[in-house]
């Protein structure tokens, strides 16, 4: 039984569409889920539907709909609470499949985490999978190998995360050379992001994990289109509200002979997707929301 992480915080009714997308679109066996629900700071304006999120989860655990939820006790921020989570989940598992509480997966996303995790289980070169892709303009093959990891309904193993440590990625004194090869296979936007979670101007486990990765000369699998339904511009968002990917929904399924095993040229159109250009685009359509 594959076991899925859901990561919830404030949206009390997105959360319930996550749970539902997993339980009818992630495999047909039903998962085992468990629900992280971080805390919101008392005077916090997401206390309110972070009290709603709390009272939904509880009675989606009485009727069966999840099988575990932990409720932290204090704020832990999104970062801590994602690793903590996943380090405490690794020490009784060997891969785990993450969502958060913003994503839907759709109906053609059926059986694909498994069947990523088990293609490419000994493939020593690549630490993720992901059923999550932006726009990618006349894609040449139906999956694609990139060095930038993805925190969108996203998989990983224990071998992988075992040795990932935030607080030494924080404190790493990075050359010019370091930023140019960042720029140049994570995308442009990657250099001011990691100088920004440095910083601590933004609370993120996703930007070090992407590094770590680069680093440890690892790559994530993504198909050429979306399986899952991304509402993080939707109201309720903390970071994103507004910001809406290109995407193209898959509309049929993936099989075995879709799935590649190097970096394609559609890893240069996924990148163009991560420019400062492109960011800067997001935003601005984020202000006319």
């Amino acid at each position: 039984m594959e076991t899925v992480i859901l990561f919830a915080f404030n949206r009390p009714n997105q959360i319930l569409q996550a749970i539902l997308s997993v339980n009818k679109n992630f495999s047909n066996h039903r998962p085992y889920i468990k629900v992280y629900l971080d805390e919101a700071k008392k005077n916090s304006p997401h206390f309110t539907n972070n009290l709603t999120t709390k009272e939904n989860l509880i009675k989606s655990k009485d009727l069966g709909l999840i099988n575990d939820l932990i409720i932290r006790d204090e704020p832990y921020g999104c970062a801590e609470n994602v690793s903590q989570a996943l380090s405490t989940e690794f020490k009784s598992h060997e891969r785990l499949f993450c969502l958060e509480d913003d994503l839907e997966l759709i109906y053609f996303n059926k059986n694909l985490p498994e069947a990523f995790f088990n293609f490419y289980e000994n493939k020593d070169d690549i630490s993720n999978i992901t059923c999550f892709s932006p726009y990618i303009k006349n894609p040449l093959y139906r999956t694609y190998l990139s060095k930038r990891s993805s925190s969108l309904a996203w998989g990983t193993w224990k071998k992988y995360w075992k040795d990932f440590d935030i607080e030494y990625l924080r404190k790493l004194k990075p050359s010019k050379t370091f930023f140019k090869e960042i720029s140049s296979n994570l995308g442009t936007d990657m250099p001011s992001s990691f100088i920004a979670f440095q910083k601590r101007k933004v609370d993120s486990w996703a930007i070090p994990w992407c590094v770590y990765n680069f680093l440890s000369a690892q790559k994530t699998v993504y198909p050429y289109k979306s399986f899952v339904k991304v509402n993080g511009h939707k109201v309720g968002a903390t970071h994103t509200l507004g910001k809406k990917f290109k995407m193209t929904m898959a509309d049929n399924n993936l099989t075995l002979n879709d799935f590649v095993t190097e970096i394609n040229e559609d890893n240069n159109k996924f990148l163009n997707n991560y420019s400062i250009y492109e960011r800067g685009k997001r935003k601005l359509f984020s202000l006319f929301v």
